[in-house]
């Protein structure tokens, strides 16, 4: 019942990307069991694909398809980021694609 606790606080702790939570269940779980939760829940797969590189250093490392890196993470997160220059012909497209889904909805 305890580790079902742990197990379910680790997945949330994901979930609403709380680091400091995550770091501290992990003092709580043993490593080979930590281990097989971040990849039976997906954990790393998760944290990757919302571009959470800090979730993913605290994560255990996961090779193969599910884990792109942190590197893959951080170059995702700059392309989320990135903003056009004001008034830039981008600017302009950006905006009116904005304009047309508000639109729609």
């Amino acid at each position: 019942e305890h580790l079902a606790r742990l197990r379910e606080a680790l997945f949330l702790a994901v979930a609403i990307d709380d680091l400091a939570e995550v770091v501290r269940l992990e003092s709580e779980v043993p490593p080979k069991l930590w281990k097989f939760w971040a990849y039976r829940l997906k954990l790393v797969e998760r944290a990757s694909r919302r571009c959470r590189p800090d979730l993913v250093n605290a994560l255990p490392r996961i090779a193969g398809k599910e884990c792109p890196g942190v590197e893959v993470v951080r170059k995702r997160r700059e392309g989320l980021e990135k903003r056009p220059r004001p008034g830039s012909a981008d600017a302009t497209l950006e905006r009116q694609r904005g304009e047309v889904l508000i639109g729609l909805v």
